[in-house]
This record gives structure tokens, sequence and C-alpha cells, in this order.
């Protein structure tokens, strides 16, 4: 219950490891949310050194993901796993807003993680 916070309009997670490879974590991280409800269109969001910001919406998508970066991010390429830790598609990143065609995944719970020399950093997304 997490009503004591009073209105929110995100939570932020962030797993840590030291087995990190160049996609990421190699041992895996999870965490379980359930009866977890929000309100409509929220796009999912993270920080990075508290000013550049990464949106990824809609969420959840049909397809088409719209991802928009900040024009200083550091990062060259984001990396798209399923929840088993499975890579499913590697894309280069383009700075400003760009949708990626996601249709030839198959519907679920999917992870974007974007790393950086110093940071790694992840959400969720669903695919219908």
């Amino acid at each position: 219950d997490l009503t004591p916070l009073g209105p929110a309009d995100s939570l932020l997670f962030q797993l840590e490891s030291s087995d990190v490879g160049i996609f990421g974590m190699n041992t895996p991280a999870y965490f379980c949310i359930d009866n977890f409800t929000t309100l409509d269109n929220v796009t999912s969001t993270f920080t990075k050194n508290r000013l550049a910001t990464l949106k990824v919406y809609p969420n959840p998508t049909s397809g088409q993901l719209t991802v928009s970066l900040p024009n200083d991010f550091s990062a060259d390429h984001f990396v798209i796993s399923s929840l088993d830790g499975q890579l499913n598609r590697r894309f280069q990143i383009r700075n400003g807003t760009t949708t990626y065609d996601l249709s030839g995944l198959p519907s679920g719970t999917y992870i974007m993680s974007v790393s950086d020399r110093n940071h790694i950093q992840s959400t969720l997304f669903v695919i219908q």
C-alpha cells in the first residue's frame, strides 16, 4: 500500500549487480509487484544524472514503441530482452524522438536496457 506517499507521478526501481557485461547484468535480478494500478496513458520514464531523461511510450504498445532521448545521451544502443533474460532485439540509438517497430515480437512484458560507461538503466514495457 503506497497511499501514505500521497500523490505520485512515478516510482523508480533500480537493480544493480557486480556481475555486469556488455548487455547489462549477467546475474538475473528481479522483483514482483502485485495489485498495482496506475492512471491511463502513463509513460515509463527514468533519469540519468538527474538531468537527461529517457521516455518510452505508449506503454502498453501494439508494436510501435516511441523512444525519446536527450541530445547529450552518451549510449549508442539499447537492448530489448524478455523477462527470462533472453535478448530479443538490439537497436542503434538515434537522438531525439524515434519510433521503433517491434511488431515481430510476441505479446508480453519486456525489459529495455540502456547503458553507458557508468550506468545501466532499464524500464519495463508491454506489447499487447
